[in-house]
């Protein structure tokens, strides 16, 4: 059996073929429309639904960075570190060296009372990033809690120059 097409059916499959060719880059958009809604789901205190959101987005590309790193944040924001660690880790084999990946993992040893792991990431960060504010905070707060009081009042110093703020929180963590 032949299919025989007129003129308006190879009109109708040619406009056809146009539009989906004009919806492939929007579908590709799309995941980065995913990502921003998931960010401000998380900036709104709504982790649950961030977190459904970005476990579909994972599982359509597993290794989507951006939605590992805010995943990983929904988990911690749930007190679920354990789980937290694990998507850190699968962000951190897409890029080894991120360090909103590291001090997400520093966070959540620390909270899960894991404390020279903790001081051992937040290592990591300050070492491969001197001038990360935020590594020297954690590293502070992480040698604080396990009493390393010096050490916590080098990174107090260091902070000053980095950042005022930071600097003036970690004071407080230390000596309150």
């Amino acid at each position: 059996m032949r299919l025989r097409l007129n003129r308006g059916h190879h009109v109708m499959v040619l406009s056809a073929l146009f539009l989906f060719m004009l919806l492939i880059p929007r579908l590709k958009a799309s995941s980065e429309v995913d990502i921003e809604g998931a960010g401000k789901l998380i900036q709104t205190g709504r982790y649950e639904e961030a977190i459904d959101y970005l476990e579909k987005t994972r599982k359509g590309d597993p290794t989507n960075h951006e939605a590992l790193l805010l995943l990983g944040r929904a988990y911690r924001e749930i007190g679920k570190c354990k789980k937290a660690v694990e998507v850190y880790k699968k962000a951190l084999t897409v890029n080894p060296t991120d360090s909103r990946a590291l001090i997400g993992t520093g966070i959540c040893y620390g909270n899960m009372g894991m404390k020279l792991e903790a001081v051992s990431v937040f290592e990591k960060v300050v070492e491969g990033e001197p001038n990360n504010a935020l590594a020297h905070f954690y590293l502070g707060v992480a040698y604080e809690r396990v009493r390393s009081m010096n050490k916590a009042w080098e990174q107090y110093e260091t902070l000053k120059t980095l950042d005022r703020k930071l600097a003036e929180k970690l004071y407080k963590v230390i000596f309150w």
